[in-house]
């Protein structure tokens, strides 16, 4: 795997998952993001912290939760995490409108409902002599993610020179169900 490329898995959220999201949304159950920090031993999802209880009345919740368990496993395998950062994110503007590089090893990307994330190949990545991103991108250039699809964007401590996948939120004001996973050890 390159560290400018992004990994994307599509059709990979499930339909009750999906309704999930779209209660969220339509019950606006998310009034801020949130958050949950989750333990992985020997590749076996161990805990999360209970940051998800208060959705946890929603039809498909538990159907959530056992998609969450297996992308966990596989984040942790993929990213040799012990321990993870999980946010679950309902956003009706751009959360992140400017093309960047996280600021991390590798996150987990997942947009359950709503527009995908967009990205730039590598080789469309325009820098100025700061080294700073270009924001003026051909708009032939952008790719988006589809939604129900699963990304893995390698960020600015992928061990490579500007490593990483440049990516912003679409620039919409429509309903976006997101879910992120980080490498916090």
């Amino acid at each position: 795997m390159k560290p400018h490329n992004l990994i994307e898995l599509k059709n990979t959220v499930p339909a009750l998952v999906e309704e999930f999201a779209r209660q969220l949304v339509d019950q606006r159950r998310l009034e801020k993001t949130l958050e949950a920090e989750c333990a992985v031993l020997g590749g076996n999802f161990q805990s999360c912290d209970s940051g998800f209880a208060a959705i946890s009345d929603l039809d498909a919740f538990t159907d959530f939760c056992g998609w969450i368990d297996y992308w966990v496993k596989e984040f942790s395998r993929r990213s040799r995490a012990t321990a993870i950062q999980l946010s679950l994110n309902h956003s009706r503007q751009p959360t992140c409108p400017r093309f960047h590089i996280d600021n991390i090893p590798l996150r987990l990307i997942a947009t359950l409902y709503g527009p995908g994330t967009q990205w730039l190949h590598a080789g469309d990545v325009v820098r100025g002599d700061d080294s700073a991103i270009n924001q003026n991108v051909d708009a032939r250039k952008i790719q988006q993610m589809s939604s129900n699809s699963v990304g893995f964007f390698y960020g600015a401590r992928s061990m490579s020179v500007h490593g990483g996948v440049v990516h912003r939120s679409p620039l919409t004001t429509e309903d976006r169900v997101v879910v992120k996973m980080d490498k916090i050890s």
